[in-house]
């Protein structure tokens, strides 16, 4: 590989891009994407602005993350067991619009949110990242991580993008999990800590994180819904028109 790949860093809106490869595969993905989008709008409307085109992609961009985060990602991957889905109601609607939002919530990151318990998410990285091929089983030869921070030649190389096979690879990987035990220390120790539950689906599984993690996080994510005056699932004028709204099913 050459000198000048290895020393590429790749220019986005969050410097933290070229951190490591799985983030920066995160960002070429839904900048693509948002891209794509664009282009779709333009042809069906021609008369729009750039301005406007960037906009309501960038709008629509916004409702994917926000339905791959709560129906995806809280509710399919054991972050925390479905009493803390259903008692701070952050399920998703398969029908019709989100009417809870409520302008006294204050959906600001809450200091136990950003220093503690959402980076229970560290404890997932795997130790060793790689390319998978479109077969789902040939895997190129594993990277250690810490030799990825800051080096993005696994997202280009001199054939181009390598962001497909990346995916591939970080779709299929099992992040590793915390230990089972737990003692009264620091919040962010302790709640690494913290017995997590095995109610999950009546199972034997655990879920990524303890009561007190579950506690933190589910508030947070239940403020961030119920007091985002331009969530994905409101009407329109600040979410969706019903036509477009439909078209979620589609989209997500």
């Amino acid at each position: 590989m050459s000198d000048l790949v290895c020393r590429m860093d790749l220019s986005m809106g969050d410097e933290r891009v070229n951190i490591q490869p799985g983030l920066g595969s995160l960002h070429l993905v839904f900048m693509k994407e948002h891209n794509r989008i664009v282009d779709e709008l333009r042809a069906r409307q021609p008369q729009w602005t750039d301005d406007k085109l960037f906009n309501e992609a960038r709008k629509i961009i916004g409702a994917i993350i926000q339905h791959i985060t709560y129906n995806e990602w809280l509710a399919s991957t054991c972050v925390f067991i479905d009493d803390v889905i259903i008692k701070r109601d952050l399920g998703l609607l398969p029908t019709g619009f989100f009417n809870h939002y409520d302008n006294t919530v204050n959906p600001g990151i809450t200091v136990g949110f950003a220093t503690a318990a959402l980076r229970f998410g560290h404890s997932q990285i795997p130790s060793h990242i790689a390319h998978m091929d479109a077969d789902y089983t040939t895997i190129t030869e594993e990277t250690k991580m810490e030799e990825t921070l800051k080096n993005p030649h696994m997202l280009v190389d001199e054939a181009g993008s390598k962001v497909l096979e990346l995916v591939r690879f970080m779709t299929t990987v099992q992040g590793a999990k915390a230990d089972e035990s737990v003692h009264d220390i620091d919040v962010y120790v302790g709640g690494m800590l913290e017995l997590r539950s095995t109610q999950l689906n009546g199972g034997g599984d655990f879920t990524y994180v303890g009561e007190t993690f579950g506690c933190i996080l589910g508030e947070q994510f239940k403020n961030l819904r119920n007091g985002d005056r331009f969530w994905y699932e409101r009407a329109e004028p600040e979410g969706f028109s019903e036509s477009k709204y439909c078209m979620r099913s589609g989209i997500m």
